[in-house]
């Protein structure tokens, strides 16, 4: 998430330099490391979104654990949440400096990982859905199969009593 203190860094790097009268060298080297900080902030959090993101399809192919593949979901929209806080304090601050340009690309780049997240958790979602009907499936056939071996003896005294095959010797 990005924290209260780099979001107050922007409003009191503004309120500053209307108070101090700084020439516009200082204003805009106190700008670019600003924006520089939020950059680098930017791309560790889209480094982790894009890593978990390709752990969950990892783990989609594999035949893993639905736990496995659900704390893998979780982490991924925590991720992508934080992104997303960080992205739109970038978009601010383009809006703050003027840079239409940078606000349209911050724009754009915060809907394209909305959609890849929302893509590969879908598909971690219907990963979950196939395991979980096998297991479903698994458990019927052992159900029907004890079943069945249950029900054979019976089935075979009544099959050999309508054709009247039972076995004479235990009528002594």
């Amino acid at each position: 998430m990005a924290s209260d203190t780099d979001s107050a860094d922007v409003t009191e790097l503004t309120e500053r330099n209307e108070d101090s009268g700084l020439s516009g060298v200082d204003k805009k080297k106190e700008i670019d490391v600003l924006l520089i900080q939020i950059k680098s902030r930017k791309r560790t959090a889209k480094t982790k979104v894009t890593k978990l993101r390709h752990e969950l399809e990892r783990l989609c192919v594999k035949d893993s654990e639905v736990m496995v593949i659900e704390k893998v979901i979780e982490q991924l929209w925590t991720a992508l949440e934080n992104a997303q806080e960080i992205l739109e304090e970038l978009s601010a601050f383009y809006v703050e400096i003027g840079d239409e340009s940078g606000k349209n690309e911050t724009f754009d780049e915060t809907e394209t990982i909305e959609k890849e997240v929302q893509k590969a958790i879908e598909t971690g979602q219907n990963a979950i859905k196939v395991r979980a009907s096998k297991t479903v499936n698994i458990n019927k056939s052992l159900w029907e199969n004890t079943t069945d071996s249950d029900e054979q003896p019976t089935r075979r005294y009544q099959e050999n009593e309508n054709h009247g095959n039972h076995d004479d010797r235990t009528d002594f």
